[in-house]
């Protein structure tokens, strides 16, 4: 199953009943065993809370925008300000870094099987890497800045929320477009049913 995504939080309490304020928090991702909390942030951080433990990583030199868990709850990807997407461990190790942005990128999200992460951001483009290795493996071009990014648990579609009020759906196997929505206001945050 899917990590729950939640957006701008205020405040964010472990189990001990200890509150800490998500200063500037920009996104939060529960794992799977609904025991970890991660959260990343204007504050350059991300934020691993525990049921007894935070953990804070310097994550991006500037702010982290958005993160997601691979399916197993295993890995962390952050998007940021830096270009760069970047893999966790669990324990705030990074893994790997998948590079190719040319602008700042505020979303990012892991295919169903964790064979591949997509990002975008202010560039106007989608970026598609293999998770394994960090191999850049198709961009594709939009016409306006990406906000959110989702597969399909099927990993046959991959959805970006534009800053333009439009959602386009593509083939994430080889970039070409699927759908096209026109929404009324510029979705933060994208799933698929």
């Amino acid at each position: 199953m899917l990590g729950r995504r939640l957006r701008r939080p205020r405040a964010a309490r472990n189990s001990a009943g200890l509150t800490s304020l998500a200063q500037s928090g920009a996104c939060v991702a529960f794992a799977s065993n609904n025991k970890t909390v991660v959260s990343c942030g204007a504050d350059k951080t991300l934020r691993t809370w525990g049921v007894s433990a935070v953990r804070v990583v310097a994550a991006h030199p500037g702010a982290a925008r958005e993160l997601a868990y691979t399916p197993d709850g295993s890995l962390i990807a952050t998007a940021g300000d830096d270009k760069l997407v970047k893999l966790w461990d669990a324990n705030g190790k990074q893994v790997r870094q998948f590079e190719g942005a040319q602008a700042p990128l505020a979303a990012v999200a892991i295919r169903a099987d964790s064979q591949q992460i997509a990002a975008g951001g202010a560039d106007q483009k989608l970026y598609v890497w293999q998770l394994g290795d960090a191999k850049l493996l198709r961009t594709v071009e939009t016409p306006a800045a990406i906000q959110a990014v989702a597969f399909s648990a099927d990993n046959q579609q991959l959805a970006a929320a534009g800053a333009d009020n439009h959602l386009r759906v593509f083939n994430p196997a080889d970039g070409k477009p699927l759908e096209d929505f026109i929404g009324v206001a510029p979705a933060t945050s994208v799933a698929f049913a």
